[in-house]
């Protein structure tokens, strides 16, 4: 929020004539005590963004550390056993390059998560926000989110050519992943 005194002028909330302040985020003029109205706000939505970014963590560490337990683990062990010890080496290998594959795309959502977490620990520092700069970390937030949901996209795609069917690993687009 860049706060600029402009002299006198009408209040957008008293709609009094009073030494204003403008708010670069809305544009909108404000005595000294709606300006303080104003801010606390966003204070109040800064701390919304916080709090969401910290449950965003705490179901994203849980979705890491239960990596091991993912449905597409279920799956490879569970053709593993039906496919008996001629396929063991097959299963092994497909869960390092699906745990490659997901530990690659967490870390990448971390990363981003990260720089996020420091863009909004920066606005708290620099007390300087306002709606467009809460507005682009939600949008940012979301962003996350949703990468997170869509985490790891891979599935598993059956070769029934041979007598006991291989496995791939395949990734969202459709691609085998080897």
């Amino acid at each position: 929020m860049s706060i600029l005194p402009n002299g006198r002028a009408e209040c957008s909330v008293c709609n009094q004539e009073k030494i204003t302040f403008e708010c670069k985020g809305c544009t909108n003029d404000f005595c000294y005590k709606h300006l303080t109205e104003h801010r606390q706000m966003f204070i109040e939505q800064l701390q919304e963004v916080e709090t969401e970014r910290d449950e965003f963590r705490e179901n994203f560490i849980q979705q890491k550390d239960n990596l091991p337990n993912h449905i597409i683990m279920q799956q490879i062990t569970k053709w593993e056993n039906d496919s008996i010890k001629r396929i063991k080496q097959t299963a092994e290998e497909n869960r390092q390059v699906f745990m490659e594959q997901a530990i690659q795309c967490f870390n990448e959502i971390e990363i981003k998560l990260n720089k996020l977490n420091n863009a909004i620990v920066e606005t708290r520092e620099e007390n300087e926000f306002n709606e467009i700069i809460l507005e682009q970390l939600r949008i940012k937030l979301t962003v996350l989110i949703e990468e997170l949901a869509q985490s790891p996209n891979i599935s598993i795609r059956r070769d029934s050519s041979s007598y006991i069917s291989k496995v791939f690993l395949v990734s969202s687009s459709g691609k085998s992943i080897d």
